[in-house]
């Protein structure tokens, strides 16, 4: 009988457990950390981008982004390498359950960007800043682990190589409550 009883309890509070954690899913106060790698691809070649990300969940549907990015490759015959960091805010548009969100965004863009030609090794940095707009679809794989998938356009003034680029990334994130 008591093992019963035991098990009942076991069952109850697991059961307890598992529905609060799905209620704390995108919900006010719940912040995300991860690793993002990613590729911005282009006619010309193409760099990889590679990053920390941090979310907080706002009011409701809105979440506040930020994030460090590197980013290097080779595009023209040239070395491309960016520093960059990128603040914004994404709102929730499409939810399916509580494993699958679609959101949309705005964010600000800033940093430095460091070109070198392959034939001269002339060397070029200059500050670039500027707006982006991204669709993500974020996967609850546990409570705490989630994978974005993201898309976004960005304009860069200042970028002496191209001032408009898309880029996509795809990131791992942990959810600290």
């Amino acid at each position: 009988m008591r093992k019963r009883i035991v098990l009942a309890i076991l069952l109850l509070s697991t059961a307890s457990l598992v529905t609060t954690n799905a209620q704390l899913r995108h919900v006010q106060g719940v912040s995300l950390i991860g690793i993002s790698c990613g590729i911005v691809p282009g006619a010309d070649g193409s760099t990889h981008i590679i990053g920390l990300n941090y979310s907080k969940y706002l009011q409701k549907k809105w979440i506040l982004n930020l994030s460090g990015l590197y980013d290097s490759g080779t595009i023209q015959s040239i070395n491309v390498k960016n520093y960059l960091f990128n603040g914004g805010v994404d709102y929730t548009t499409i939810q399916y359950g509580d494993f699958i969100y679609f959101n949309v965004g705005l964010s600000m863009l800033a940093g430095l960007e460091s070109l070198r030609a392959l034939e001269t090794s002339e060397k070029k940095n200059s500050f670039v800043s500027g707006p982006s707009g991204n669709a993500n679809i974020e996967l609850y794989f546990t409570d705490r682990i989630v994978m974005q998938v993201k898309a976004e356009q960005n304009y860069l003034t200042g970028s002496k190589l191209s001032n408009w680029y898309f880029a996509c990334h795809v990131s791992l994130r942990y959810c600290v409550f």
